[in-house]
């Protein structure tokens, strides 16, 4: 029987699952994003081999299901997908899901089967820090090794009663449930691979082009918004696999209720009348039902010390204070403003986007002109980016009319993007702090200002993206959606900050280079090639003298000596070994936590260069808020202690001092 019949046969009889129009669905991404993407590729085996590479990824995203024998095996159908895309066949696509659900079930019935007894050979447990995630020679090792180390884990914990068994036991339902919730997820095993397969397409064009259902579209709608409705906490794993507390949004029905705590370890909930299984479930499906959840009350357990408590929510809507700036005054020889920005919000509520970060920002500059600064910092570190509207309207704040940045979209055809309005809203001495983690509209507003000479950059440099998205719905489809890239932005200068991110001034080392590797790192980036040059009026910054002057003070700073020790162990990769015997179990894991201790805490720096105030405009509104009260409260204490607002109060201070 040829390929093509058992194709065929494959898709008439999978009808009820992926079902055939499925099949049609990967050529109509194709043709969604050959009609509209930036940069079109052209179907051919090239196209193929990366579809399928990020197929594969995105399946098995910590390499612990496949091992390196079964990807072999599978490399067969690297240059196989372009035919079925030409021919709306799901051949690829069915052999994956085949492939993925045999070791999967595989893995689940040795993990039914596994006793302790059989696991005495895995003594010790290495990893690296940043992670590696190659796939094994054998995946089954890496389960003996998760069964071991859940094992560990809860020995920590063990009380007299507890027979060694009992954690054992507790392990394996842990490892069965994950894997078990891989094999048989909510949406249905054939739709997470068709989505898997489906994104895997997109990226394949470049790293920001994506597949999405309407849930998808929403989500973005709420990054970008600064309500939602929910329960207001988040969590994360610690280092014994619990779900620990590390967020209480102030003003929230968990804030309200004043029994929930940062350090807090979760046990159960009960959202309306489901209990959900923690022990299965991503941090992230956990955290997006605290955030956004579509649940009425939740009942939850939980560990605070040795006391165990139960405590019932019930949702309602969280103002997202920490999606919004912030100003305070930098009260020290020299007195600044200091302003962080967390994201380029926008309210999509409002039809004519006026609300938002720029609205925002410019009252906060006018409400500035009674403080009597002598000069501005504004943090975009760790800002992911957002509304590219609001870019613009922040940039026209602070530079006078004229070019701000140029767009090219797919016909090679050239915008110039100018200020809109003329006047500025403040004209003083500015510097932006920027860091590995600041992406796309973040880079616009940075580029921007060093191409103007309208302030100083500062930190370490960005991110990389310079493409702008679309979504757009998928040809002759209902319900699919494509987030296409459409456009590329060009700095007035004539080149770009694709892939290499934006270059500070002023370089200031960062542990995050290790965990944040830009879009360089991602595969198939988009190269952009020069354009020609926009002639301003650009101003003189004495660069070269406020680089001597960091330069000279970071040598004799201790704390910067300690950041770049740690980034060069981190660029050699830390590796830690915990030997999983009673013996040296716990020192091992004390060590590890020392570690991420001081990790966590190496930018801080006690100081007395300067106070954090909190601006006589805003001390009333804040001191009735009890909300917002909190919420400044903790971002002073957390910013007094930060070493590149430090050193870029220092570097604005050089600045006045040499142009006056």
């Amino acid at each position: 029987m040829n390929r093509l019949l058992v194709a065929l046969l494959l898709c008439f009889f999978s009808v009820g699952t992926y079902g055939l129009q499925n099949c049609e669905l990967p050529a109509r991404l194709v043709e969604t994003l050959q009609a509209n993407h930036y940069n079109p590729k052209e179907l051919n085996d090239s196209l193929s081999s990366s579809i399928y590479e990020h197929f594969i990824r995105l399946l098995d995203p910590d390499a612990i299901v496949f091992s390196y024998g079964d990807i072999q095996k599978l490399n067969r159908l690297k240059d196989q997908i372009d035919d079925d895309v030409r021919t709306k066949e799901c051949f690829v696509y069915e052999e994956v899901l085949s492939a993925y659900k045999a070791k999967l079930s595989k893995i689940i019935d040795h993990i039914k089967l596994c006793k302790l007894s059989d696991l005495s050979k895995y003594d010790t447990y290495e990893f690296t820090i940043p992670a590696k995630k190659e796939f094994p020679e054998d995946a089954i090792e890496i389960v003996n090794l998760q069964l071991k180390a859940g094992y560990f884990h809860r020995i920590q914990s063990k009380t007299a009663s507890t027979d060694d068994s009992d954690f054992f036991n507790e392990a394996k339902e842990q490892v069965l449930c994950k894997y078990t919730r891989m094999l048989s997820p909510e949406e249905g095993l054939d739709q997470k691979v068709l989505s898997a397969y489906l994104n895997a397409i997109a990226l394949a064009f470049d790293p920001h082009s994506q597949y999405m259902t309407e849930h998808d579209r929403e989500q973005i709608a709420f990054a970008l918004d600064t309500e939602a409705q929910g329960f207001g906490f988040t969590v994360s794993r610690n280092l014994v696999h619990e779900l620990e507390v590390n967020t209480v949004i102030p003003g929230s029905p968990a804030w309200q209720d004043e029994s929930i705590h940062e350090g807090d370890i979760l046990l159960a909930v009960k959202a309306d009348e489901v209990h959900l299984d923690l022990e299965c479930m991503d941090v992230e499906e956990v955290n997006m039902i605290l955030l956004q959840s579509p649940y009425e009350t939740i009942k939850l357990r939980l560990k605070q010390s040795d006391q165990i408590k139960n405590i019932e929510l019930r949702r309602s809507r969280l103002n997202q204070y920490g999606n919004t700036l912030k100003a305070f005054i930098v009260n020290g020889q020299k007195r600044f403003a200091y302003i962080s920005i967390p994201s380029f919000y926008t309210s999509f509520d409002d039809p004519r986007y006026i609300k938002g970060l720029a609205d925002d920002l410019a009252k906060e500059l006018l409400n500035l002109k009674s403080e009597n600064i002598d000069g501005l910092i504004l943090d975009v570190r760790s800002n992911g980016g957002g509304s590219m509207a609001e870019a613009i309207k922040l940039l026209g704040l602070f530079i006078d009319e004229g070019v701000l940045f140029t767009i090219e979209n797919s016909k090679k055809e050239v915008s110039t993007i100018k200020d809109p309005n003329r006047g500025v809203a403040y004209d003083g001495p500015l510097l932006v702090m920027i860091n590995e983690a600041s992406a796309s509209a973040s880079e616009v507003f940075a580029a921007t200002i060093q191409d103007w000479g309208r302030g100083i950059i500062a930190g370490s440099k960005s991110y990389g993206k310079s493409t702008s998205q679309l979504i757009l719905p998928v040809a002759h489809s209902k319900g699919h959606y494509l987030k296409v890239t459409t456009e590329a932005m060009h700095r007035i200068t004539g080149s770009s900050y694709q892939g290499r991110g934006v270059i500070p001034d002023i370089t200031l080392e960062n542990i995050l280079e290790n965990f944040v590797h830009g879009e360089s790192a991602t595969p198939n980036y988009l190269r952009l090639s020069g354009h020609s040059a926009v002639v301003v009026n650009k101003s003189f910054l004495p660069i070269n003298q406020l680089k001597e002057k960091s330069s000279a003070r970071l040598s004799q700073t201790n704390q910067y000596a300690s950041i770049k020790k740690m980034n060069n162990d981190l660029k050699k990769g830390k590796t830690f070994t915990i030997h999983m015997n009673k013996g040296t179990y716990e020192s091992d894991m004390e060590s590890l936590q020392t570690w991420f201790t001081q990790l966590e805490g190496i930018t801080g720096l006690q100081h007395q260069q300067f106070e954090l105030e909190i601006p006589e405009y805003s001390e009333f509104d804040i001191s009735i808020d009890e909300v917002l009260s909190t919420d400044y409260k903790k971002a002073q204490e957390t910013l007094k202690q930060d070493f590149y607002l430090w050193e870029s109060y220092n570097i604005l201070a050089d600045y006045i001092e040499i142009t006056n």
